[in-house]
């Protein structure tokens, strides 16, 4: 299954429990609109495997400068994590944690890799952020399932091929 589309800052505050204070805070940032691509793996026969489920964004700023600042000064708190994307955890049970950039991965120099999860109600459901600025735009995967088979180097590296295929686009002005 796959579904992809545009959004605002007006959409992606409406996620937070205060959408108003969220969109204020997204339009201040420079934060103009986004694309994203969500993608849901099919399972095959039984026994179900969970499937994996991705979420890549691109969100445009005003400037290089703004779409940096952005990317550096995100926290690893839940309600802010949760609203940089078009991505759904539930309200109550959210935890994050940022996590080292793997490696082993030919990442951007500036990526940022969180944990972000939610442990009720249902099962627990883990999602991996990578984030990085590319020129005035912000390229981000989230990638989770659950209860989160999904992991920190398969996401980055999904970030990077995002990276490498659309530098010439993201350095364009």
């Amino acid at each position: 299954m796959q579904v992809a589309g545009e959004f605002s800052s007006r959409n992606l505050a409406d996620l937070a429990e205060n959408a108003a204070k969220r969109k204020a805070e997204l339009e201040s940032s420079g934060l103009r609109s986004g694309r994203f691509n969500y993608w849901k793996q099919a399972v095959g026969r039984p026994p179900f495997e969970d499937p994996v489920e991705l979420v890549c964004q691109v969100v445009e700023f005003a400037s290089e400068t703004q779409a940096a600042r952005f990317v550096r000064s995100l926290k690893a708190e839940p309600g802010e994590l949760s609203t940089t994307a078009v991505a759904w955890l539930p309200a109550e049970g959210r935890a994050a944690a940022e996590l080292p950039v793997p490696a082993t991965i030919n990442a951007p120099p500036t990526s940022r890799v969180f944990r972000l999860e939610a442990t009720s109600p249902g099962p627990r459901t883990t999602l991996y952020v990578a984030i990085a600025p590319a020129g005035r735009f912000v390229q981000s995967v989230y990638m989770g399932t659950s209860p989160g088979t999904a992991t920190p180097d398969e996401t980055t590296a999904v970030l990077s091929r995002l990276a490498a295929r659309s530098k010439p686009a993201a350095s364009a002005r």
